[in-house]
Order: structure tokens, then C-alpha cells, then sequence
């Protein structure tokens, strides 16, 4: 309201001093017409008229700076009022875009919220479409909490459901041991039906797919049961998997890198073609399993169990299998160049001469240095 007053005052002044000038500048011009009029021949008319000039002159030309002065406050004025204007619109679109966005994870959350209340119904399609939903918030949303909220949740929820149980894994290790499987069996992948409900499915698979994004933190399916699961093609980089079941699981393709499988159960896993890069497999049960062309570059093996596993085409360069078993396993074209084999143990010379190795590979004292790896 001042701000205004002083406006006005100030545009009043500049009107009064305008006013002024023009009143002054108008006597002033009939003044001089009057006295040039005067004058008594021409020498004085021209005499007088030149004084006049002379003192006109001058009061035009600080009239002329006056004016531009006015001009050049207006201006200002005008640009303050203008930036003044554009910092007011742009308060109003962040208030906007924050409203907008308030709303938006509102909604989300609403979302959220419905979905994992729909996980505890007793419908299995109602349990299936919330998994869903929490899928399409996950990649709906920018927030990476959010995000890595769906994701807890899921794993959660496996982990609750199929808890692994210690009994189950036991008798698994009694048919291992009494030679009930044979070598190769999985070679065109697992031959035990294992049923594994259709929700948890679905929330594997929607683990697996990460909606595009990778999670802040690690996938935590520790301890869980995971068996007969259809894997292919998921994406379990640095997921926790330690004392997992995943007996008879499908994890053709995978991206495993990372993992932590330290202690799982994989007794006639299928994890052919897999990415076990840099993986964490110590103490890991690994009885039969199928990791032809696997890449196990590496990884940590030590005192994992691979009795009768098939490695054809395996990658295990840079991979420690100190204290590993690898009684009757097949190591055909297998790469186990610099890899550490020195602690392994029931490992045969006719697996050794099988695979492929070099000059840094190390390898027990009790077997030879097949020659074609010097070559």
C-alpha cells in the first residue's frame, strides 16, 4: 500500500515540475518575442534574437536530459515490475509442480497400500493381481525408496511363504550321498517335478524383472524355498541367496553375478548358460547340477559340494575351489585357467586332462599338468 503511495507522489512531482517547466519555457518564448519586437532596425532584431537563442539552447538541452532521465526510470521501473512478475509466475509453477508431485505420491502410495493389503487375501487370483500391482507402482514411481519398498515386500513375502526347511534338505543330502542320482542326469534339464504355488511365482518373476531398474539393496531371499521356481532370463545380480532351496529350480540364463549363494541347496539345478561371476558359493550343495557354459569367473567355491555336477563349457577363470568336492564331475572343455584347484578335492586326472587351464592354474600335487595346456 506505501509502495503505491509513493508512486503516485512521485509521478504528481514529476507532472508538477513538467507543468513548470512549460509554463516558465511559454513566458520565457513571449518575453523574448516582445523584446526581439523592439528592436529598432534589423541589426538589433538579429542581436537579440541570437541572445535568445543562447539562452534557449541550453534550457532545451537540460530539458532533453530530464526527459531522458524520466524515460530511463520508467524503464527501470518497468523491468523491476517485469522480473518482479516472472519471479512470482515461477514460485507459482514450483508450487505447482510440488503440488502436482504431492498428489502424484499420494497416489502412489494409495496404490501402494492397496496392493499389499490384496497380497493377504485369501484369493490366490487377488494375492496374483496385487503382486502385479505393486509391479506397475514400482514402475510407475521416481522414488527410489518406493521402488525398493516393492521389491522388500516381495521378498517378504517369499520368504514367509516358503520358509526353507531343514528336514527336506536333509533327506535331499541322504539320496545325493547314497548314489540314487547319476552324473549327467540333468544335462537336458531337471528330471523331479517340484510344485511351487502360482503367487509366488509371479512375485519371483516380478523380482526378476526389477521393472527395468536395478534395486538399491540386495534382493533378500535368504533361507528361503525356491524349489521347482522358474528363473530364466531373472536379473538376482548380488541378491542374498545364502541357504536358499533351490533344488530343481530353473535358472537357465540368469544374471546371478555377485550373488551371495554361500550354503544354498542346488541339488539338480538347472543353471545352464547362468552368469555366476564373482558369486559367493561357499559351502553351497551343488549334487548334480547343470551349469554347462555357466560363467563362474571368479567365484568363490570353497568347500562347495559339486559331486557329479556337469561343468561342460564352464567358465571358472580366477575362481577358488579350495576344499571343494569334485568327485565325478564332468570339466569337458571347462576353463579353468588361473584358477585355484590346489585344495580341491576327489578331483580325477582324467576331469583335469578334460579341461582347459594354463600356466597360472593350480592344481593338486597329487595329479599332473594335463600337456595340451602348454600349448
Amino acid at each position: 500500500m506505501s509502495g503505491n503511495h509513493g508512486r503516485r507522489s512521485e509521478k504528481l512531482r514529476n507532472w508538477l515540475i513538467l507543468a513548470t517547466l512549460c509554463l516558465g519555457a511559454g513566458a520565457l518564448i513571449l518575453y523574448s518575442a516582445i523584446w526581439i519586437g523592439a528592436s529598432s532596425d534589423q541589426t538589433e532584431f538579429f542581436d537579440r534574437l541570437q541572445k535568445i537563442v543562447g539562452i534557449l539552447t541550453p534550457i532545451a538541452v537540460l530539458f532533453g536530459l530530464w526527459v531522458a532521465w524520466q524515460r530511463a526510470k520508467a524503464s527501470e521501473r518497468v523491468a523491476s515490475i517485469q522480473a518482479r512478475q516472472a519471479e512470482i509466475q515461477a514460485k507459482q509453477a514450483e508450487i505447482q509442480a510440488r503440488n502436482a508431485e504431492l498428489a502424484e505420491q499420494g497416489q502412489v502410495t494409495d496404490r501402494f497400500v492397496k496392493a499389499v493389503e490384496m497380497l493377504a487375501d485369501g484369493r490366490l487370483e487377488i494375492r496374483i493381481g496385487g503382486i502385479y500391482s505393486l509391479e506397475g507402482v514400482a514402475r510407475d514411481t521416481p522414488n527410489d525408496d518406493v521402488f525398493g519398498a516393492v521389491f522388500e515386500v516381495l521378498c517378504s513375502l517369499v520368504r514367509s511363504r516358503r520358509p526353507a526347511v531343514e528336514d527336506a534338505r536333509d533327506v535331499s543330502e541322504q539320496e545325493s550321498e547314497s548314489g540314487n542320482s547319476e552324473a549327467g542326469n540333468l544335462v537336458d534339464g531337471g528330471s523331479e517335478a517340484v510344485s511351487i504355488e502360482m503367487d509366488i511365482q509371479a512375485a519371483l518373476t516380478v523380482i526378476g524383472r526389477r521393472a527395468g531398474r536395478e534395486v538399491v539393496s540386495a534382493l533378500d531371499l535368504r533361507n528361503s524355498d525356491l524349489r521347482g521356481a522358474d528363473l530364466r532370463n531373472t536379473n538376482l545380480s548380488g541378491a542374498k541367496l545364502s541357504g536358499a532351496d533351490l533344488r530343481n529350480a530353473d535358472f537357465r540364463d540368469a544374471d546371478l553375478s555377485g550373488a551371495d549363494l554361500c550354503r544354498a541347496y542346488l541339488y539338480r539345478t538347472d543353471l545352464r548358460g547362468a552368469n555366476l561371476s564373482n558369486s559367493k558359493l561357499k559351502g553351497a550343495k551343488l549334487h548334480n547340477a547343470n551349469l554347462k557354459d555357466a560363467d563362474l569367473s571368479g567365484a568363490n567355491l570353497r568347500a562347495a559340494d559339486f559331486r557329479s555336477a556337469y561343468l561342460v563349457g564352464a567358465d571358472f577363470y580366477g575362481a577358488d575351489f579350495n576344499g571343494a568336492k569334485l568327485q565325478k564331475v564332468n570339466l569337458y572343455t571347462a576353463d579353468l585357467c588361473s584358477a585355484d584347484l590346489h585344495f580341491a578335492r576327489e578331483l580325477t586326472q582324467k576331469a583335469l586332462d578334460s579341461a582347459k587351464g594354463d600356466e597360472l592354474t593350480k592344481i593338486p600335487k597329487a595329479l599332473q599338468r594335463p600337456d595340451h595346456w602348454d600349448d
